[in-house]
Order: structure tokens, then sequence, then C-alpha cells
């Protein structure tokens, strides 16, 4: 099973109607709603998720109703894309935060033993 977010952003009035269909019927098995929230600059989002075989994802569509659209949205589930690409931005990222710290933990060793060497004790008063 799998997880899809169908989010809606950026719309006002806060009225909306989205659901889930699955064969071109609303479809509420399985699917979990959000409540309408107010965004900062006076808009609101909305979303609402199902959990789905991964195998019947091409059946179901997010369908958006709102009085800004000219006509209501029927928006497809996306294949999701190859996680290979995003493996390597990942390695790439712990390769890199490892060699700052590595960096800054030589940094912080050299710059005490800097001052250790020039250290002297002062003298009775």
């Amino acid at each position: 099973m799998e997880t899809h977010i169908c989010q809606v952003h950026g719309f006002y009035p806060r009225e909306i109607d989205a659901f889930w269909t699955r064969d071109g019927e609303v479809w509420l098995q399985d699917t979990l709603h959000k409540s309408v929230a107010p965004n900062a600059d006076g808009t609101y989002h909305y979303w609402l998720s199902i959990r789905i075989d991964p195998k019947e994802r091409s059946r179901y569509r997010c369908h958006v109703q709102h009085d800004s659209l000219q006509e209501p949205l029927d928006l497809a589930l996306e294949e999701p894309a190859n996680s290979t690409p995003n493996l390597g931005l990942i390695i790439g990222c712990i390769f890199g935060g490892g060699l700052a710290l590595v960096c800054v933990i030589l940094g912080i060793v050299k710059f005490y033993n800097g001052h250790r060497k020039g250290y002297r004790a002062a003298g009775n008063v």
C-alpha cells in the first residue's frame, strides 16, 4: 500500500470541494481529509490523502472544484520518480556534511594548539 496526498494551496474564498475518485466515481474508502486552514496572506489551503494499492494507481484522481476555477480539476496520480538520483544527492550531502565537520574539528584543534604553544605563566604580583 502507498499513501498519496492531494494538496490545494492559495485559494479564496474558503469553500472548496475536493475528493478522490476511482474510475470516475467518488471514492471515500481509505481517505483522510484535513480541515481547510488559513494562510498568512488571507488565502486557504487544504489536503486529503488516500492509501491505495500501487498497482491500481492509474484508477485514481484528485478532483477539485472551487469558485476561482473556470472548470473543475481532475488530477491523475503521477508515477514515482526514479529514486536513484535522490540517492546520489543524499550520499553527496552526507559526504559533504562529514567533510565540513572534519574541517571544523581540524580548525578547532589547530586553533587551540597554536594558543597553547604561546602560553606563559603570569608572574607573581
